[in-house]
């Protein structure tokens, strides 16, 4: 089972909620920059590009080795991968979105499932 935090903006309706499910990320382990821009977190994307970048001049400036460089990009990607959805959240409250709650659920269809269920009102049971 996974965690997935929801997000919206005040006064919206619950249909425009944002999940963002909690934990690592292999999609943003492996595509960093590129999951950053589709994730809409500019900010961030900014951030991992100039990292890169500083990375790629220090690795030549000081000659190292383009394993010492590889490693230092990938040890870097590592770190996004497991900090990616805490980034996107962050991304989100910037944005104004606020907290709505926390979903316990093993897809995130499921997730939205039980999101959407907790909305509808109670039945009453007619003797």
């Amino acid at each position: 089972m996974a965690i997935y935090s929801i997000f919206r903006k005040a006064g919206a309706p619950r249909e425009e909620a944002v999940f963002v499910k909690e934990g690592f990320s292999i999609a943003a382990f492996v595509l960093t920059f590129l999951w950053a821009l589709w994730s809409r977190m500019w900010v961030v994307a900014a951030v991992i590009l100039a990292v890169m970048a500083a990375v790629a001049v220090a690795g030549s400036l000081t000659a190292a080795n383009e394993v010492v460089v590889t490693a230092v990009n990938t040890g870097l990607a590592l770190i996004f991968g497991f900090e990616a959805q805490s980034l996107r959240a962050w991304s989100l409250r910037r944005a104004g979105f606020v907290d709505d709650g926390l979903v316990e659920a093993s897809s995130r269809e499921e997730a939205e499932l039980k999101y959407f269920a907790a909305a509808l009102p109670a039945e009453r049971v007619v003797p």
